[in-house]
């Protein structure tokens, strides 16, 4: 691929890889506290969690957003960069996908050979070697490879109507296909998902100027911190009312309120917030930047 006749691999903007960094870290985080701490541990993991310290908790809460973050900045990355692309290619991602399917796949047989207890069942398994991309094994992949399916079509409308029209169609889709979806549970939301971050790094890419200002600039950071910051509370309240709570249908709604104000608002924020600091950074090349990304 390339962007403006230089090869992206050789020539990809530091400040966006190392934005890519830090979106990994996010991620790496979030399944270490949620998936580690809260989701996995048993069937009564809240109870778990219960028994810890209060700084336990806070920490744990303060990784909470980082997975949808991390998960909504590399959307907007591929929005950003493939807005104005006419052809795409999925090879690299399948090739990818398939082979760390097989790799997982094997690991995971040995252990359960060896006695070990993989948490997974055969047919996962199965999923995981033959059908890695269309299974929903991972869903981001399956997210991913369906967007750049869809790609084309999007692009030809984005580039299409002017900036008023695609912030409108931002807000409906803010509204109706994101928030809405997430909030009754729909079959395709991580699609859904997918989708409206891209559109906000197309535009970005088409409609917004890049902040040359420093003060506007730390203004950037100043407002993500605080969004950061009222995600870790939201997710520490998540946490405390999924512990107990003497009325049951209060607790759900309590919960499900959280968890749409997470998602839908404070999340968004932060993602759009930290990719519009990134993209406003000027940094040379850096090798191990890139490298590592």
């Amino acid at each position: 691929m390339k962007e403006n006749g230089m090869t992206c691999r050789a020539f990809r903007s530091s400040n966006f890889e190392l934005l890519r960094i830090v979106a990994m870290i996010m991620i790496v985080g979030y399944h270490l506290a949620n998936h580690g701490v809260i989701n996995m541990l048993s069937d009564k993991a809240y109870n778990i969690y219960s028994t810890g310290t209060t700084v336990n908790k806070w920490a744990t809460s303060f990784w909470g957003i980082g997975g949808e973050v991390g998960v909504a900045l590399f959307f907007i990355i591929t929005g950003y960069f493939y807005v104005k692309k006419d052809k795409l290619s999925l090879l690299k991602i399948v090739l990818e996908v398939v082979f760390y399917g097989f790799l997982c796949t094997s690991l995971a047989i040995i252990i359960k050979l060896f006695g070990g207890n993989i948490g997974f069942d055969i047919f996962s398994l199965l999923k995981s070697l033959f059908l890695p991309v269309t299974a929903g094994v991972w869903w981001f992949v399956t997210a991913y490879v369906f967007l750049m399916f869809m790609t084309p079509l999007i692009n030809l409308y984005a580039r299409s109507i002017n900036r008023k029209g695609f912030f409108a169609l931002l807000i409906i889709f803010w509204l109706f296909e994101y928030s809405l979806a997430n909030f009754c549970g729909t079959i395709y939301y991580e699609l859904q998902k997918a989708i409206f971050f891209y559109l906000i790094g197309a535009f970005c890419r088409l409609h917004l100027r890049k902040i040359k200002k420093s003060n506007n600039k730390k203004w950037l950071l100043i407002f993500f911190f605080a969004c950061w910051g009222m995600g870790t509370i939201v997710c520490f309240f998540f946490g405390q009312y999924s512990i107990c709570c003497n009325n049951i249908l209060r607790q759900k709604v309590i919960l499900k309120l959280l968890s749409e104000l997470k998602t839908a608002v404070i999340v968004p924020a932060c993602a759009f917030l930290l990719f519009r600091y990134f993209e406003s950074l000027n940094m040379r090349y850096n090798k191990l930047v890139n490298d590592i990304a």
